[in-house]
């Protein structure tokens, strides 16, 4: 996997050094300059943890009377390759962590709202428009296949907010936009909600995932 990725090129993708500058972390613009990249690559750490099997790395930082059992890691493996069956597969995965917040980076947010006349307090709404539109914008992304830019857009459209469904914010009305999508891109777009919530405290610890434990899985 290490091998994979390095012969892919993810590891010096252009994005994750936008992640470093200028970020809105909040709708309300809270700047959050580092921690944004910090939960990037935790959350692409995460999902190389589960492709090679190392529950112990996953779960380093977890107290045990929280920690995920190992019988729910593998259902966390089972889940993720039954979608990611080849190297492209998980590159592109790979990709979608990467590019995941972008909308949250200025220089990437003054584009679109000044070639696009978009503007926008979610940072999803910006990110699709800017993939959509003008894909360019992201190296990472226009150098994916075609069927994976598909893939990553088809999931953006919905607006969905797993997260917000998770913490029980959400009505049921929220449910509809999943509607017009289809099964293969949900399914990608969940994977990429998994681990990008596995790892949004990953500026706080990087070893191993604070937030999927027992009782979040």
């Amino acid at each position: 996997m290490e091998e994979f990725i390095m012969k892919k090129s993810i590891e010096q993708a252009p994005e994750l050094t936008l992640l470093k500058g200028n970020v809105k972390g909040t709708p309300e613009g809270e700047k959050t300059a580092g921690m944004e990249y910090k939960r990037t690559r935790l959350s692409m750490k995460l999902l190389k943890y589960v492709l090679e099997g190392k529950y112990c790395e996953f779960t380093a930082c977890q107290n045990d009377d929280v920690r995920l059992t190992p019988m729910s890691f593998a259902e966390m493996q089972q889940y993720t390759n039954k979608m990611l069956k080849t190297d492209d597969d998980i590159y592109a995965m790979m990709a979608y962590l990467v590019i995941n917040d972008l909308g949250k980076v200025v220089p990437f947010i003054d584009q679109i709202e000044k070639k696009l006349k978009l503007q926008s307090v979610d940072h999803d709404e910006l990110l699709y428009e800017g993939l959509k539109q003008m894909p360019k914008l992201s190296k990472t992304f226009s150098s994916l296949e075609s069927k994976y830019q598909e893939l990553i857009l088809s999931g953006l459209k919905t607006k969905f907010n797993m997260g917000q469904l998770v913490r029980s914010e959400n009505l049921p009305v929220h449910l509809i936009p999943l509607t017009s999508a289809d099964y293969k891109s949900i399914y990608f777009y969940m994977i990429h909600v998994l681990y990008d919530i596995g790892g949004a405290a990953g500026h706080v610890r990087d070893d191993g995932s604070i937030i999927i434990t027992e009782a979040y899985w």
